[in-house]
């Protein structure tokens, strides 16, 4: 699958776009980009592939396919978990609501954050979960709902989903699907990335309690891959296919090996591997540790909460990169910007830099399935099987079939390959001991 690579190799004279191979070209445009790129400055990482893929301000797919679900037809590449079943993000609003009561004493002021929204169907869901809890609203309703989306369009379909309102400030709208007792809409602020958000609340001198959600947000965030070989551990690169280029065939790029160890393999490997671990592969996701990290500290600053649900494993063996494309699985290398690249989530890994600061505890990770059997999705599918049945039969069993691929731990299901994990930390003056319940992980 790898081979090696010299990084002062002799770059092509050739032209990185011939003719016969330009219409293959017309349907995946970031491959000229990243050819570019890489007769410009050698190989690169598969990180850094998959931030251009993915990122790219003209032709990432988060950027690019952002624009699309502005047509409501449009169901993306794969489908998620608040898509299959309301229950879903209902369940998590409670989870948000059990976590303000149990951790922060229902503080009088909240607020919930979301990394990575999609269409906004998962947050529209947990309001609805909120409107049954009045408190929280109105505790919510000073602190607001934030949303960590990168695309344009994206956010703007989110915004119709929460049925938003601009208000005077830029990035400030009004959400008309939850308002308080006295039936002020919620106020929801857009963030495009989540450093922006973490300017915004250094502004915050209340030091406002914050509730996180990340649906499968981390899954996206880049990974750097590394193969055992004789002479150490090497990072697998990405370099221009030569064989190919110029022939009929979609793919133009390929994995190689560097030939000596990157500085990435230095910094992303200490204190990962043990002298006895026997992996051959290994994915490393410093991006994803930075966000956890980030996400803990303010945790401690303030005090709250975060859930992360994505598919993933407890260990670092092996590769699972992946593309996603019309829901199917594609070569990562294939289409560039055009289809989703994904890879496991090492919870194991991130306990880590949640667990070095100071007061956070750490619960999970769980399976969905038992996760959400904590949070009771059998008792609130059965309310809402109940009520279908009186209206129609089919409905009953559209939900009935959608609470079983949530909770199913067969290939076909979710229940097994996503998992969960939660951090918490109370607010200044307090502690979390062993008795303080944290909902979703039985503890």
């Amino acid at each position: 699958m790898f081979s090696s690579f010299s990084h002062s190799r002799a770059l092509s004279t050739a032209s990185p776009t011939s003719e016969s191979s330009q219409s293959a070209q017309a349907n995946v445009p970031l491959l000229e980009p990243i050819r570019r790129r890489i007769y410009d400055h050698g190989p690169m990482t598969v990180a850094e592939y998959m931030s251009v893929a993915l990122t790219h301000p003209e032709y990432g797919y988060y950027t690019e396919s952002g624009l699309k679900p502005n047509d409501e037809s449009f169901m993306g590449d794969f489908v998620t978990s608040p898509e299959i079943s309301q229950v879903f993000g209902e369940l998590l609003g409670v989870w948000c609501v059990a976590m303000w009561q149990s951790v922060l004493g229902s503080s009088e002021r909240v607020r919930v954050v979301e990394l990575g929204p999609g269409r906004g169907t998962l947050m529209r869901d947990a309001m609805g979960a909120f409107s049954s809890f009045p408190a929280f609203t109105n505790a919510l309703h000073k602190g607001g709902v934030h949303m960590v989306e990168k695309s344009e369009g994206n956010a703007q379909v989110q915004r119709n989903a929460l049925e938003c309102e601009p208000q005077s400030e830029g990035s400030a709208y009004a959400a008309g699907v939850l308002s308080n007792a006295s039936n002020s809409p919620m106020p929801v602020q857009w963030h495009d990335e989540f450093r922006s958000y973490l300017d915004f609340v250094e502004q915050d001198v209340a030091g406002t309690p914050t509730i996180f959600l990340a649906h499968e947000y981390l899954d996206a965030l880049p990974v750097h891959v590394f193969r055992r070989t004789d002479a150490g551990w090497r990072e697998v690169m990405i370099d221009v296919d030569e064989e190919k280029v110029g022939e009929s065939s979609d793919i133009h790029l390929k994995y190689v090996l560097s030939n000596r160890p990157t500085a990435a393999a230095a910094a992303a490997l200490s204190g990962t591997l043990s002298s006895e671990d026997k992996a051959e592969t290994v994915e490393v996701s410093p991006a994803s540790a930075t966000v956890v990290g980030d996400i803990s500290r303010e945790l401690a600053r303030s005090g709250g909460a975060a859930l992360f649900v994505d598919y993933g494993a407890q260990g670092k063996e092996g590769t699972s990169l992946r593309g996603i494309k019309d829901h199917k699985f594609v070569d990562p290398l294939k289409y560039p910007g055009v289809a989703d690249i994904t890879a496991d989530v090492d919870f194991n890994a991130l306990k880590r830099p949640a667990e070095a600061v100071k007061g956070v505890r750490v619960a999970g990770p769980a399976t969905q399935a038992e996760f959400l059997s904590n949070m009771g999705i059998e008792y609130r599918v059965a309310a809402l099987l109940k009520s279908a049945e009186a209206r129609d039969e089919d409905e009953a069993l559209d939900l009935f079939q959608a609470y079983q691929r949530l909770v199913s731990t067969d290939d076909e299901g979710m229940g097994k390959v996503y998992q969960a994990m939660s951090l918490s930390c109370a607010p200044e003056g307090k502690e979390l001991d062993d008795a303080t319940p944290l909902a979703g992980f039985g503890v």
